[in-house]
């Protein structure tokens, strides 16, 4: 989506006409997902975000200023967002009752192979990135995941952009660290 379609959009929810939405959402849901999911490493708690973010975005089209690169200021505002969320909802963590029933886990379908070798996949790439700082989850999911350069990631982030390359280096090499226990 150009800059300018961007804007055109965020003009139309400024006067009200909510069908504005309906384009930033089909070409950045995925990418606001993604961000959130960097963030806090939790599937639910990104599809909250994402849902909290866009109905925020509606109200908030006032505050964006054309120019500025629109999707660094949506990656920016998600990333934000799921911080003040994570903050908020700190105390709302599920317990275990101690009886071996933990309901913090979707139950995944018995459907085939590939999906359970898929689900398998994906909790360890989530458990691997869950034992990254929070700073490198975020700087890994913008870069793989969002395809952010340095110097947008070290923008988005507020730090330096050695910064962020030596944020992603360092968890990659954790990664593959982890990775190399895992499979070995």
């Amino acid at each position: 989506m150009t800059e300018s379609c961007f804007t055109e959009c965020m003009n139309r929810l400024k006067d009200g006409d909510m069908q504005g939405l309906r384009p930033v959402y089909e070409e950045y849901g995925k990418l606001i997902y993604s961000a959130a999911l960097g963030v806090c490493c939790s599937p639910h708690t990104a599809e909250d975000v994402v849902s909290e973010f866009f109905l925020r975005l509606r109200k908030a089209a006032h505050v964006y200023k054309e120019g500025m690169g629109h999707k660094k200021w949506l990656v920016a505002s998600a990333r934000n967002l799921t911080v003040d969320h994570l903050r908020k909802n700190r105390k709302a963590v599920p317990v275990s009752s101690g009886d071996g029933d933990e309901d913090s886990f979707d139950r995944v379908p018995d459907s085939s192979a590939d999906t359970e070798e898929k689900a398998a996949s994906d909790i360890t790439v989530t458990q691997m990135l869950g034992t990254l700082s929070e700073a490198e989850r975020e700087t890994v999911n913008l870069k793989v995941y969002c395809g952010f350069t340095f110097s947008e990631i070290a923008e988005i982030m507020n730090v330096p952009q050695g910064t962020a390359a030596w944020r992603y280096r360092s968890a990659v090499k954790k990664l593959r660290k982890l990775y190399g226990e895992a499979s070995g």
